[in-house]
């Protein structure tokens, strides 16, 4: 099992596709992606206890953690560990706010609805606290055993940045 949490639009084939949105409208009939789930009304600060130890294989969230205060992030990245089986993989796509202030005005970043500018020094930390082995990707690579955690609409935009957890 896999899931891809803050999904927004973006439903990926083969997922459980998570997000805190009730009623989203999906572009298009969940019958076209088998193996395919959409929950909505989903909180990722709650606690993942519809979901085992050792029981996902991979998790992919993008642009959702600076929705989310850091205050919360410890627990957050607790949860994913202990649901993710031993090398299964985390990866985080996310805006990074740690540019100059030319670059996060280009970006708009700076906007006010960020609840916290998050940054790859941050997600770092936080991974590692949780027990995660780290490491920096890409748009184009991945420590995932094929390409579905990569989410190709994000591109190879420099005002993003792309970490990987992997469990050990």
């Amino acid at each position: 099992m896999k899931l891809n949490i803050g999904c927004g639009p973006i439903i990926l084939a083969g997922f459980v596709n998570l997000d805190i949105i009730k009623d989203f409208e999906i572009p298009f009939p969940s019958t076209s992606y088998p193996n395919t789930t959409f929950v909505d009304g989903w909180d990722v600060r709650k606690d993942l206890k519809d979901y085992k130890t050792d029981s996902i294989e991979a998790i992919t969230i993008s642009h959702v953690l600076y929705n989310i205060e850091e205050k919360d992030y410890s627990h957050i990245f607790s949860e994913l560990y202990r649901v993710l089986i031993p090398g299964g993989v985390l990866r985080i796509t996310e805006d990074n706010h740690d540019q100059t202030p030319e670059l996060l005005e280009k970006y708009n970043l700076n906007r006010d609805a960020v609840l916290t500018r998050i940054t790859r020094f941050m997600t770092f930390y936080y991974l590692v606290e949780a027990g995660f082995m780290v490491h920096d990707v890409s748009n184009r690579t991945t420590f995932y055993k094929d390409y579905s955690l990569i989410q190709k609409i994000h591109g190879d935009s420099s005002k993003c940045f792309w970490i990987e957890g992997v469990k050990v």
